[in-house]
C-alpha cells in the first residue's frame, strides 16, 4: 500500500525517573580510627552502576575524566538511588604523616555513569593528623651509686 500512513500515540508509564546523581559529603579524619572518612550518595532516581572512586592526598583535586593524577582508587559495583554509604580508608598517618593536607576525591572517575548533575562529582577538604606525642617533655635522670638522681 504505497502511500498510506497512519499516526498514534504510545504512552508508556510515568515520567521516567531522574538519572542517578553521585556525589560525597563529610569528607574528614578520624583520629579513633586513624582513617579518612566520607559518605557517598546517590541522590538521583536510578542505580549507579561500576564506577571508580579516585583519592586525591598529595596532588591537587582534579575533576577530569580519566585523568592520571590521583593518588589512589576503589571500584565500586552499584549505588541504589537515594542511599548513602559511609566508609573510613584507615591507615592516614602511615599514608600522610602528622600535619595539615589537603586532601580530595572525585566519584565517578572514568565518567561513565549517565548523572543528572556532573558537577558535584569531586569533594575537597583540609585535614589535620596531630601527632599525640606533640609537646610532650622527656626528663631524663641518672643515680651513680649512692648519690642523688641528677637530671641529664
Amino acid at each position: 500500500m504505497d502511500g498510506d500512513f497512519g499516526t498514534g500515540t504510545l504512552t508508556m508509564g510515568d515520567t521516567p525517573p531522574e538519572a542517578a546523581n553521585l556525589n560525597f559529603s563529610d569528607l574528614h579524619y578520624s583520629a579513633a580510627q586513624d582513617a579518612i572518612v566520607v559518605t557517598m550518595h546517590n541522590t538521583g532516581g536510578l542505580i549507579a552502576y561500576d564506577f571508580y572512586l579516585t583519592y586525591y592526598w598529595t596532588n591537587e583535586t582534579s575533576d577530569e575524566c580519566q585523568n592520571g593524577t590521583y593518588d589512589d582508587y576503589a571500584w565500586a559495583d552499584y549505588l541504589d538511588p537515594d542511599s548513602s554509604f559511609t566508609f573510613p580508608l584507615p591507615g592516614a598517618i602511615e599514608l600522610l604523616g602528622y600535619g595539615t593536607h589537603d586532601v580530595g576525591m572525585f566519584i565517578d572517575w572514568a565518567c561513565t555513569v549517565d548523572e543528572s548533575n556532573e558537577e558535584d562529582n569531586t569533594i575537597t577538604t583540609t585535614i589535620e593528623i596531630v601527632n599525640p606525642n606533640e609537646g610532650d617533655v622527656w626528663n631524663i635522670y641518672r643515680q651513680t651509686g649512692a648519690d642523688e638522681f641528677a637530671q641529664l
